[in-house]
């Protein structure tokens, strides 16, 4: 006779009751997140953000009693098979575990405990995402192009000057007369989140500057995903996806 093996879909109520505790660390930044109108989901296709399709919303996981029910149902909308939420379910209950280890032998071990805390919001929905700006230098040559290849340069290149937003950092994007885009830093490092609302703003406006011309250019773009990251982030939303994880762990 074959053994069934029992499924456990939902942590415990003190796993959960922690898990809430790490996402108060970041409520204004989740909330920031949740307000853009944008899908987010970490599912098999979709590897950033917060899927927000489901019915889970933040204010269930930070106020409503039951916790276990609500991050139940996050899971079920994140992972299909239950015996992946269950093993997901076991995850989310050591690495609490571990997280209260370090911090109660550590408190001042912010690298381990900011990795920890990562491992749980991802298995959440919530991931980080590193932009270098070197793939921000190649994804904005992609639209650049296009833009060149629909408008001519000259338009194209007054769109570029006329839309950048005044923030110092953007200046080091140099275009020149054949709007080839350059940047004049170290193309190594990787953008913060500032830095990112900045690409944002700007593409934002050079997409609905180029709009002014061409009545589908915005829609174009995103049907053909020009100007796309890795992890398919189009330019004009990768500030919804910026690095809210990076390591802010003082206190649990």
């Amino acid at each position: 006779m074959f053994k069934v093996m029992n499924l456990i879909t939902k942590p415990s109520f003190p796993t959960c009751d922690y898990i809430r505790r790490l996402l108060r660390q970041h409520v204004d930044e989740l909330k920031l997140i949740m307000s853009q109108k944008v899908e987010f989901c970490a599912n098999s296709q979709v590897t950033v953000g917060f899927c927000a399709t489901s019915q889970v919303t933040l204010e269930q996981l930070l106020q409503i009693l039951y916790i276990e029910d609500t991050l139940e149902k996050l899971l079920k909308s994140l992972y299909l098979a239950e015996t992946e939420i269950s093993t997901k379910v076991q995850q989310l209950e050591k690495l609490i575990l571990c997280y209260q280890n370090t911090l109660a032998k550590n408190p001042s071990n912010y690298k381990e405990l900011g990795e920890l805390k990562q491992q749980v919001f991802l298995i959440l929905g919530f991931k980080q995402v590193i932009v270098k700006v070197e793939d921000l230098v190649i994804a904005l040559n992609q639209l650049s192009k296009f833009s060149n290849s629909h408008l001519g340069a000259t338009l194209t290149l007054k769109n570029w000057k006329s839309t950048r937003p005044n923030f110092e950092w953007l200046d080091n994007f140099q275009i020149n007369t054949s709007t080839e885009i350059t940047f004049s830093g170290v193309v190594a490092d990787s953008a913060n989140a500032l830095q990112l609302q900045g690409i944002q703003e700007w593409v934002t406006a050079f997409i609905n500057q180029g709009s002014q011309f061409i009545r589908d250019f915005s829609t174009i773009i995103e049907q053909k995903r020009i100007g796309e990251l890795q992890g398919g982030i189009l330019l004009s939303r990768v500030n919804y996806y910026s690095s809210w994880l990076a390591d802010n762990t003082k206190s649990a």
